[in-house]
């Protein structure tokens, strides 16, 4: 029998589904993965933009987390996508790489 990814197993390859069409992508290829009104949604680095049936929590868990950060409750990004990263007052602010699009909140 196979069973999903334990707390603690990465993943490296994702499904994705734009349309008709599905694909396989692998984990180095994820920009960012945003969870906007119930649909997960995948950038990457080709610049499309794949649908991903996985809540926030379960990509948190499944990505690597020393690839990835969760910015808040919707949003995951890649770090080679972050120019910085700083705290204030408790509230958080990621800059992101210029050139690297980004439609998160």
């Amino acid at each position: 029998m196979i069973t999903g990814p334990s707390e603690t197993e990465v993943i490296h390859v994702f499904e994705g589904v734009m349309g008709k069409k599905k694909r396989l992508f692998h984990v180095k290829e994820l920009i960012y993965f945003k969870r906007q009104a119930g649909t997960g949604k995948a950038l990457l680095t080709d610049g499309t933009t794949w649908l991903i049936d996985k809540t926030t929590n379960e990509m948190e868990n499944e990505l690597d987390a020393n690839l990835f950060f969760k910015i808040n409750r919707n949003i995951i990004l890649s770090f080679n996508i972050i120019d910085s990263y700083k705290t204030e007052n408790k509230k958080g602010e990621v800059v992101i790489k210029e050139g690297f699009p980004f439609d998160g909140d």
